[in-house]
């Protein structure tokens, strides 16, 4: 008899994050626009909203990748696979880099 294959907890941290992203945009971002169009403004004088503003746009960025990674991979580019996940790893860790320059060593 065949062993049953063993789980992989990377794959379910992954769609964990992905939940978990998706979640706290769902919640946020819809606020954080209606406060900008009400009169509020996107203030980078305080620490804690830089971190704020810098979360936001990471979880959404992940999100979307992650989210483009799978609609790529269902419509037939399995074979792409490793190819396609480093892409993603590889714009991620751009985007945040820039994203972490931008908020705090710019202003």
């Amino acid at each position: 008899m065949d062993k049953p294959p063993q789980p992989s907890y990377a794959k379910g941290f992954l769609w964990l994050a992905f939940s978990a992203t998706a979640t706290f945009c769902a919640f946020v971002l819809p606020i954080h626009i209606f406060a900008l169009t009400i009169g509020f403004s996107m203030d980078f004088s305080s620490i804690f909203l830089r971190i704020f503003y810098f979360t936001v746009l990471i979880a959404a960025l992940y999100h979307g990748l992650y989210r483009t990674k799978t609609i790529l991979l269902d419509i037939g580019l399995i074979q792409y696979q490793k190819t396609i996940g480093w892409l993603a790893v590889i714009v991620f860790l751009f985007y945040t880099f820039n994203a972490a320059s931008l908020f705090f060593f710019s202003l």
